[in-house]
């Protein structure tokens, strides 16, 4: 005797409004993003509405509307999903910059896409993920939350996001940093440097740059480089923005002594907010760059880094290329050939290290 295979029971709204211990109306209110409700209400239904992987029953809305059930063609919507650290993205030119970008090259390639700006405090809440009029998602947060929402929603990539085994099997676009710090210390031996001295910061939780990856592949770099990291000047701090320049002059200090005995020429840091505040620490402290020590970062952003110190940069025009190429292949049913791709990032040559070799 053989049994049916069940289909699984689909979650209702009557299942989420269960959940939260709410009416209907209140839930799909919310859901519809209509309504004056709280925002404790708004995460409460939302949150609940995720983790049972609701969506609603578009057939049956189809018949209310007196409209006959088809099957959804592509809309040619994308939507970037984007964490903010903040609550308000209003001021932000890195972020609008970068969306600007994005959206240009999109609409080159047929696609058009809509930013979702993510608070993690309020939650995952976005209508037009559940109603199902997204094609594909960018997503640029490090949180497993939201990759396990759209996991079974729609296609996405994750664009310099750091490497996670939760997210293992998403496709995802980053910078090849290692190869970048490669460059950064070809180019300090060729110009005579030896023993650099380091600076990162531990994780807080939300490893937003990823730095303890930045990190590990600076000390790779500069092991198959032949440079050496000295192990006095290998700093690793708890940093936040409140203590960033506390902790920078803490380590210019550190730093100091080092570099007027001579054994360190050069400081390499994973951040260029580190580069930046230790040439202005390094400077209160009476030394010149590049004359006393040399200095190199990676910049993040798009503008060139203060003070023309000598950096990798973030090639922003190459992550989003190649995140949309590698949507659009999955949106199109297409196999990827890797579920990694890492784009070489650009180099700024500055002024801030200095020829030994000339002495």
């Amino acid at each position: 005797m053989t049994t049916a295979t069940q289909t699984p029971k689909r979650t209702t709204i009557k299942d989420v409004a269960r959940a939260a211990g709410m009416s209907l109306g209140t839930v799909s209110g919310v859901l519809n993003n209509g309504g004056c409700f709280t925002d404790e209400t708004r995460k409460k239904v939302w949150d609940i509405a995720n983790n049972l992987n609701y969506s609603p029953n578009l057939r049956a809305r189809g018949l209310r509307s007196g409209g006959a059930e088809q099957t959804r063609g592509k809309s040619g919507i994308i939507i970037h999903i984007t964490h903010m650290g903040q609550d308000n993205p209003v001021g932000n030119e890195f972020e609008a910059l970068r969306s600007s970008m994005l959206a240009w090259n999109a609409e080159k390639m047929g696609m058009f896409p809509i930013t979702y700006w993510y608070y993690k405090l309020k939650g995952f809440q976005c209508p037009p993920v559940l109603n199902g009029h997204i094609d594909g998602a960018i997503v640029g947060t490090p949180h497993p939350e939201v990759v396990n929402i759209l996991r079974e929603k729609i296609p996405m990539v994750l664009m310099d996001v750091p490497f996670s085994g939760a997210a293992s099997d998403v496709p995802m676009v980053n910078i090849d940093s290692r190869y970048g710090f490669t460059q950064l210390f070809a180019l300090l031996k060729e110009r005579g440097h030896r023993r650099i001295g380091t600076i990162s910061a531990i994780g807080n939780g939300e490893e937003l740059l990823n730095e303890t990856i930045y990190a590990n592949d600076l000390k790779m770099a500069a092991m198959l480089s032949g440079m050496d990291v000295h192990p006095d000047c290998n700093l690793v701090v708890t940093v936040t923005p409140e203590t960033h320049e506390a902790k920078m002059a803490e380590a210019a200090e550190h730093f100091h002594k080092y570099i007027k005995s001579g054994e360190i020429t050069a400081i390499v840091c994973p951040t260029m907010s580190y580069s930046e505040s230790l040439y202005r620490k390094l400077s209160e402290l009476g030394l010149n760059i590049p004359e006393d020590v040399s200095l190199t970062g990676m910049e993040f952003g798009y503008a060139a880094p203060q003070h023309d110190v000598t950096s990798i940069t973030y090639n922003w025009q190459g992550l989003i290329d190649t995140s949309l190429e590698v949507l659009k292949s999955l949106i199109d049913g297409k196999k990827l050939s890797c579920r990694e791709f890492l784009v070489k990032p650009g180099f700024h040559p500055g002024s801030t290290v200095k020829n030994l070799t000339t002495r």
